[in-house]
């Protein structure tokens, strides 16, 4: 589930999933990275790019965070006329929160499904020499 953090004109949304994680989804499985209704269609994306930003069609997350999880974060400016900045966070994103949070309860099994075949890629790997070079360094 997607956290937000207000730390003063900052409102920070964290991921469930770390930007490493994201990035491996968004190259060996795009797909899993919509949220689709039920015809389908997508309705919601999450994306990882340079340029972070958040709207009711998705979210691009541009950082990781710096408390060793290095989970998947955007920060957003607060503007300096909100007064009431929890009304603030659920207007501008408490709809893209939930799509977010419902996309990501899917991507667990999506990240499982392309480790488990890199897994099985890196198992079909033989390198030649590579034998007799672990024999010589024991």
């Amino acid at each position: 589930m997607a956290n937000i953090l207000i730390a003063g004109n900052a409102c920070v949304v964290t991921s469930a999933l770390t930007l490493e994680n994201l990035q491996k989804l968004k190259k060996y499985a795009p797909q899993s990275l919509a949220l689709k209704d039920e015809k389908e269609k997508p309705i919601f994306l999450v994306d990882v790019g340079p340029n972070g930003s958040v709207s009711a069609n998705g979210i691009v997350f541009n950082a990781a965070s710096h408390d060793g999880s290095k989970l998947a974060t955007l920060t957003m400016e607060i503007p300096s006329t909100v007064t009431d900045v929890k009304a603030w966070v659920m207007e501008t994103i408490g709809t893209s929160i939930n799509k977010l949070n419902a996309l990501e309860e899917k991507l667990g099994a999506a990240l499982s499904a392309v480790e488990a075949d890199e897994a099985k890629v890196l198992e079909s790997i033989k390198v030649l020499g590579a034998e007799a070079a672990e024999a010589t360094e024991e």
